[in-house]
């Protein structure tokens, strides 16, 4: 019985909050209404159409009130809105707040013709790179001091890998300057060299497969000469050089060998050098990423050297990140 009396109690006063609270919306709109919608987050623009809407309003639009609705976040908009429905006039439109403009994106033919039009001052490129050699075996008779003819019908070809990198100054949009450096590394084997440790031993270079010394070789190139770029094609960049400079090479015999055609021992270490002119037209291909940075998609040139006075035709292959600085 008492739980039965207490939710009759209970049901009571939800009845009666209910009431009043009908009661106090069915009544005329206050602003004290108007600040418990602006605390629940109505908009000014709905506020503005409640205060048009209302049966009735009762509003307090003295000084200090109005500073209570203002502390309580009640906007001017909307105390504007309530004093021109108090006075019986129609109130003004809230002012929206004006978009923010949209920013157009260009198309894909309008960023890859902005790319064309961007020419960096000056750019650096660093990549990897692989040269093959082709050289004579004139070279390894003027190596060891032997004549000429006793090799030069035979070819000398062999790979070398390192870096290249290249300091470009552009003139304006098609013409510029390049300064090369390479560097090339490796340890052929030429077929010329057989190891052994004195010339009588040189018998073990006749057997069918002789062990042949290793060569560690090191060769570099530092060119420079005028570039050609050809920027009417947006993002892709091709362009063209002719390098002219020179190439200094090294090599170190990793242990005892005998020089076949002519036996001639060569002792562990034994070390020869020469620098001479290289040339090196060549072409390649930028892929745009950015105003900062490109990728060399490749470049191939044909690399000319003439150490020991012969002639080595040469290629050299390479790809890597161009950097890019400034604008022309």
């Amino acid at each position: 019985m008492t739980l039965f009396r207490l939710t009759l109690v209970l049901c009571a006063f939800a009845l009666s909050i209910a009431a009043q609270e009908s009661q106090r919306r069915s009544g005329p709109l206050t602003d004290e209404r108007i600040i418990e919608l602006v605390r629940t987050g109505v908009r000014p623009d709905e506020l503005a159409r409640v205060i048009a809407t209302a049966p009735q309003v009762s509003f307090d639009l003295t000084p200090a009130a109005t500073d209570a609705m203002m502390k309580a976040g009640v906007s001017e908009d909307t105390i504007k809105a309530m004093a021109a429905r108090e006075q019986g006039t129609p109130p003004a439109a809230p002012v929206q707040p004006s978009p923010e403009p949209s920013v157009a994106r260009p198309s894909a033919p309008e960023a890859n013709e902005a790319f064309s039009e961007t020419i960096p001052r000056f750019t650096v490129f660093a990549g990897g790179s692989y040269v093959r050699v082709h050289a004579s075996g004139a070279e390894g008779s003027q190596i060891v001091g032997v004549p000429d003819f006793v090799l030069q019908q035979r070819n000398l070809n062999f790979n070398l890998y390192g870096w290249n990198t290249t300091v470009t100054e552009n003139v304006n949009r098609w013409f510029g300057a390049d300064f090369d450096v390479s560097g090339f590394y490796g340890t052929p084997k030429p077929t010329f060299l057989c190891s052994a440790s004195s010339i009588s031993n040189a018998f073990s270079c006749l057997s069918a497969s002789p062990v042949r010394p290793a060569v560690i070789t090191k060769l570099h190139t530092f060119t420079f000469g005028p570039r050609f770029s050809f920027r009417q094609f947006g993002r892709v960049v091709p362009f063209a050089h002719v390098l002219i400079g020179v190439g200094h090479i090294n090599g170190d015999v990793n242990g005892s060998s005998i020089f076949t055609p002519i036996p001639h021992l060569l002792v562990q270490g034994a070390s020869r050098s020469n620098t001479a002119l290289a040339v090196a037209p060549g072409a390649g291909l930028d892929l745009t990423v950015s105003h900062r940075i490109a990728i060399r998609l490749f470049e191939i040139d044909y690399l000319m050297t003439r150490f020991y006075n012969q002639r080595q035709d040469n290629g050299r292959v390479s790809a890597g990140v161009v950097f890019q600085f400034g604008r022309k």
